[in-house]
Protein backbone atom coordinates (compact mmCIF):
# COMPACT_ATOMS: atom_id res chain seq x y z
CA UNK A 1 0.00 0.00 0.00
CA UNK A 2 2.81 2.38 0.79
CA UNK A 3 4.46 1.60 -2.51
CA UNK A 4 1.24 2.38 -4.42
CA UNK A 5 0.72 5.63 -2.52
CA UNK A 6 4.25 6.81 -3.30
CA UNK A 7 3.82 5.90 -6.99
CA UNK A 8 0.60 7.91 -7.24
CA UNK A 9 2.26 10.93 -5.63
CA UNK A 10 5.12 10.62 -8.09
CA UNK A 11 2.70 10.81 -11.01
CA UNK A 12 1.13 13.95 -9.59
CA UNK A 13 4.54 15.61 -9.29
CA UNK A 14 5.47 14.71 -12.86
CA UNK A 15 2.16 16.02 -14.17
CA UNK A 16 2.65 19.31 -12.32
CA UNK A 17 6.16 19.76 -13.69
CA UNK A 18 4.91 18.87 -17.16
CA UNK A 19 2.28 21.60 -16.91
CA UNK A 20 4.94 24.22 -16.13
CA UNK A 21 7.13 23.08 -19.02
CA UNK A 22 4.21 23.26 -21.40
CA UNK A 23 3.81 26.96 -20.56
CA UNK A 24 7.45 28.02 -20.73
CA UNK A 25 9.25 25.77 -23.23
CA UNK A 26 8.45 26.14 -26.94
CA UNK A 27 7.49 22.93 -28.78
CA UNK A 28 10.33 21.00 -30.39
CA UNK A 29 10.84 20.83 -34.13
CA UNK A 30 10.36 24.53 -34.91
CA UNK A 31 12.75 26.24 -37.35
CA UNK A 32 14.42 29.40 -35.97
CA UNK A 33 13.61 32.46 -38.05
CA UNK A 34 14.81 35.64 -36.25
CA UNK A 35 12.61 38.72 -35.81
CA UNK A 36 9.14 38.07 -37.20
CA UNK A 37 7.42 41.49 -37.02
CA UNK A 38 7.77 42.08 -40.75
CA UNK A 39 6.37 38.67 -41.65
CA UNK A 40 3.06 38.97 -39.82
CA UNK A 41 -0.19 39.02 -41.77
CA UNK A 42 -1.85 40.52 -38.70
CA UNK A 43 0.05 41.98 -35.74
CA UNK A 44 -2.25 43.59 -33.16
CA UNK A 45 -0.59 46.10 -30.85
CA UNK A 46 -0.59 45.33 -27.13
CA UNK A 47 -2.62 47.23 -24.58
CA UNK A 48 -0.30 49.62 -22.73
CA UNK A 49 -1.11 49.17 -19.02
CA UNK A 50 -2.23 52.63 -17.91
CA UNK A 51 -0.64 52.44 -14.48
CA UNK A 52 2.71 51.51 -16.03
CA UNK A 53 2.48 54.30 -18.60
CA UNK A 54 1.64 56.90 -15.97
CA UNK A 55 4.62 55.69 -13.94
CA UNK A 56 6.86 56.50 -16.91
CA UNK A 57 7.84 52.90 -17.55
CA UNK A 58 8.50 51.83 -21.12
CA UNK A 59 10.79 49.47 -22.95
CA UNK A 60 11.27 47.08 -25.82
CA UNK A 61 9.82 43.68 -25.06
CA UNK A 62 10.82 40.57 -27.00
CA UNK A 63 8.35 37.70 -27.13
CA UNK A 64 9.61 34.31 -28.25
CA UNK A 65 6.84 32.72 -30.30
CA UNK A 66 6.25 29.41 -32.00
CA UNK A 67 4.01 29.46 -35.06
CA UNK A 68 2.35 26.27 -36.25
CA UNK A 69 1.98 24.98 -39.80
CA UNK A 70 -1.17 27.05 -40.36
CA UNK A 71 0.37 30.36 -39.23
CA UNK A 72 -1.18 30.43 -35.74
CA UNK A 73 0.88 31.37 -32.69
CA UNK A 74 0.87 28.38 -30.33
CA UNK A 75 3.43 29.61 -27.79
CA UNK A 76 4.35 33.12 -26.61
CA UNK A 77 6.86 33.74 -23.80
CA UNK A 78 8.32 37.22 -23.17
CA UNK A 79 12.02 37.47 -22.42
CA UNK A 80 12.88 38.64 -18.93
CA UNK A 81 15.03 41.66 -19.86
CA UNK A 82 14.28 44.94 -21.63
CA UNK A 83 15.80 44.74 -25.11
CA UNK A 84 17.00 48.35 -25.24
CA UNK A 85 20.77 48.75 -25.38
CA UNK A 86 22.19 50.75 -22.44
CA UNK A 87 25.57 52.49 -22.38
CA UNK A 88 27.38 54.57 -19.79
CA UNK A 89 28.93 58.02 -20.35
CA UNK A 90 32.03 56.42 -21.87
CA UNK A 91 29.97 54.46 -24.36
CA UNK A 92 30.53 51.10 -22.65
CA UNK A 93 27.61 48.72 -22.99
CA UNK A 94 25.81 48.03 -19.71
CA UNK A 95 24.02 44.91 -18.58
CA UNK A 96 20.32 44.74 -19.50
CA UNK A 97 17.66 45.54 -16.93
CA UNK A 98 14.57 43.44 -16.16
CA UNK A 99 11.46 44.37 -18.10
CA UNK A 100 8.32 45.38 -16.25
CA UNK A 101 6.13 42.28 -15.65
CA UNK A 102 2.98 44.10 -16.78
CA UNK A 103 4.60 45.03 -20.10
CA UNK A 104 5.74 41.45 -20.57
CA UNK A 105 2.22 40.18 -19.96
CA UNK A 106 0.72 42.74 -22.37
CA UNK A 107 3.24 41.78 -25.05
CA UNK A 108 2.54 38.07 -24.62
CA UNK A 109 -1.21 38.63 -24.92
CA UNK A 110 -0.74 40.62 -28.13
CA UNK A 111 1.68 38.07 -29.59
CA UNK A 112 -0.83 35.26 -29.13
CA UNK A 113 -3.24 37.16 -31.40
CA UNK A 114 -0.72 37.59 -34.24
CA UNK A 115 -1.28 35.73 -37.49
CA UNK A 116 1.28 34.61 -40.06
CA UNK A 117 1.20 33.10 -43.53
CA UNK A 118 2.06 29.39 -43.47
CA UNK A 119 5.71 28.61 -44.23
CA UNK A 120 6.85 25.57 -46.21
CA UNK A 121 10.30 24.05 -46.41
CA UNK A 122 10.88 21.61 -49.24
CA UNK A 123 7.17 21.73 -50.02
CA UNK A 124 6.20 20.70 -46.48
CA UNK A 125 4.47 23.01 -43.96
CA UNK A 126 6.65 23.66 -40.93
CA UNK A 127 6.63 25.30 -37.53
CA UNK A 128 8.66 28.49 -37.05
CA UNK A 129 10.20 29.94 -33.92
CA UNK A 130 11.29 33.57 -33.63
CA UNK A 131 10.74 36.86 -31.84
CA UNK A 132 8.12 39.57 -32.00
CA UNK A 133 9.31 42.92 -30.65
CA UNK A 134 7.06 45.57 -29.08
CA UNK A 135 8.31 49.08 -28.31
CA UNK A 136 6.37 50.66 -25.44
CA UNK A 137 6.93 54.42 -25.70
CA UNK A 138 6.11 56.48 -22.61
CA UNK A 139 3.68 59.29 -23.37
CA UNK A 140 1.78 60.99 -20.54
CA UNK A 141 -0.14 63.36 -22.80
CA UNK A 142 -3.82 62.95 -23.66
CA UNK A 143 -2.84 61.01 -26.79
CA UNK A 144 -3.57 57.28 -26.93
CA UNK A 145 -0.88 55.09 -25.34
CA UNK A 146 1.97 54.63 -27.80
CA UNK A 147 3.38 51.28 -28.83
CA UNK A 148 5.92 51.81 -31.59
CA UNK A 149 6.17 49.57 -34.63
CA UNK A 150 9.24 47.43 -35.25
CA UNK A 151 9.28 46.11 -38.79
CA UNK A 152 12.14 43.62 -38.71
CA UNK A 153 15.94 43.46 -38.79
CA UNK A 154 17.94 46.11 -40.66
CA UNK A 155 19.28 44.45 -43.80
CA UNK A 156 21.43 47.20 -45.39
CA UNK A 157 24.65 45.52 -44.28
CA UNK A 158 23.59 42.12 -45.58
CA UNK A 159 22.95 43.18 -49.18
CA UNK A 160 25.17 41.82 -51.94
CA UNK A 161 24.07 44.75 -54.09
CA UNK A 162 22.34 47.87 -52.75
CA UNK A 163 21.67 50.49 -55.45
CA UNK A 164 21.06 53.97 -54.12
CA UNK A 165 17.79 55.79 -54.85
CA UNK A 166 17.53 58.67 -57.27
CA UNK A 167 16.75 61.88 -55.40
CA UNK A 168 13.39 63.17 -56.73
CA UNK A 169 13.92 66.63 -58.17
CA UNK A 170 10.64 67.85 -56.69
CA UNK A 171 11.78 66.83 -53.21
CA UNK A 172 15.26 68.32 -53.66
CA UNK A 173 13.86 71.64 -54.88
CA UNK A 174 11.53 71.76 -51.90
CA UNK A 175 14.37 70.99 -49.50
CA UNK A 176 12.79 67.73 -48.39
CA UNK A 177 15.27 65.31 -46.80
CA UNK A 178 15.55 62.66 -44.13
CA UNK A 179 15.51 58.90 -43.61
CA UNK A 180 13.06 56.52 -45.24
CA UNK A 181 12.43 53.01 -43.93
CA UNK A 182 11.33 50.40 -46.46
CA UNK A 183 9.91 47.07 -45.39
CA UNK A 184 10.98 44.33 -47.81
CA UNK A 185 10.46 40.65 -48.51
CA UNK A 186 13.29 38.59 -50.00
CA UNK A 187 12.62 35.32 -51.83
CA UNK A 188 14.62 32.08 -51.75
CA UNK A 189 16.94 33.36 -54.49
CA UNK A 190 17.81 36.58 -52.65
CA UNK A 191 15.62 38.83 -54.81
CA UNK A 192 13.38 41.52 -53.31
CA UNK A 193 9.77 40.65 -54.09
CA UNK A 194 8.05 43.53 -52.32
CA UNK A 195 9.08 46.92 -50.94
CA UNK A 196 6.80 49.24 -48.97
CA UNK A 197 7.97 52.47 -47.34
CA UNK A 198 6.60 52.50 -43.81
CA UNK A 199 7.85 55.92 -42.71
CA UNK A 200 9.73 58.96 -43.98
CA UNK A 201 8.80 62.04 -46.05
CA UNK A 202 6.08 61.16 -48.61
CA UNK A 203 7.99 62.80 -51.50
CA UNK A 204 10.91 60.41 -50.93
CA UNK A 205 9.11 57.14 -50.38
CA UNK A 206 8.58 56.08 -54.00
CA UNK A 207 12.27 56.59 -54.82
CA UNK A 208 13.28 54.51 -51.81
CA UNK A 209 10.87 51.72 -52.74
CA UNK A 210 12.17 51.66 -56.33
CA UNK A 211 15.78 51.38 -55.12
CA UNK A 212 14.88 48.67 -52.60
CA UNK A 213 13.32 46.53 -55.34
CA UNK A 214 16.72 46.48 -57.08
CA UNK A 215 18.65 45.25 -54.03
CA UNK A 216 20.13 41.77 -54.08
CA UNK A 217 20.90 39.38 -51.21
CA UNK A 218 22.51 36.00 -50.77
CA UNK A 219 19.93 33.23 -50.23
CA UNK A 220 19.29 32.39 -46.59
CA UNK A 221 19.56 28.67 -45.91
CA UNK A 222 17.91 26.90 -42.97
CA UNK A 223 18.04 23.11 -42.63
CA UNK A 224 19.52 22.99 -46.14
CA UNK A 225 16.53 24.82 -47.61
CA UNK A 226 16.42 28.45 -48.83
CA UNK A 227 13.71 30.50 -47.13
CA UNK A 228 12.00 33.85 -47.56
CA UNK A 229 13.23 36.67 -45.32
CA UNK A 230 11.57 39.87 -44.09
CA UNK A 231 13.27 43.02 -42.84
CA UNK A 232 13.89 46.66 -43.60
CA UNK A 233 16.24 48.85 -45.62
CA UNK A 234 16.85 52.47 -44.68
CA UNK A 235 17.85 55.29 -47.03
CA UNK A 236 18.90 58.74 -45.87
CA UNK A 237 18.25 61.57 -48.32
CA UNK A 238 20.57 64.55 -47.78
CA UNK A 239 19.83 67.68 -49.80
CA UNK A 240 23.12 69.44 -49.07
CA UNK A 241 25.09 66.75 -50.81
CA UNK A 242 22.68 66.47 -53.70
CA UNK A 243 22.22 62.74 -53.37
CA UNK A 244 20.90 60.06 -51.09
CA UNK A 245 22.91 57.70 -48.92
Amino acid sequence: MKMKTFYAMGLVCVAAVGGVLAQSVPPAGAVSSGILNGRAVSLPLPDYPESVRQAGIGGVIAVIVVIDESGVVISAVAEVNDQRERKNAEGVKLDPVPADPALREAAENAARQAKFAPVSLGGRPTKIKGKILYNFIVDKSDKPPRVGEIHGPLLNGKAVSLPQPIYPEEARSAGVSGPVTVQIMIDQDGNVTSAVAVNGPPLLRAAAEEAAMKAKFSPVIITRQPITVAGVLTYTFVTTRGKSQ
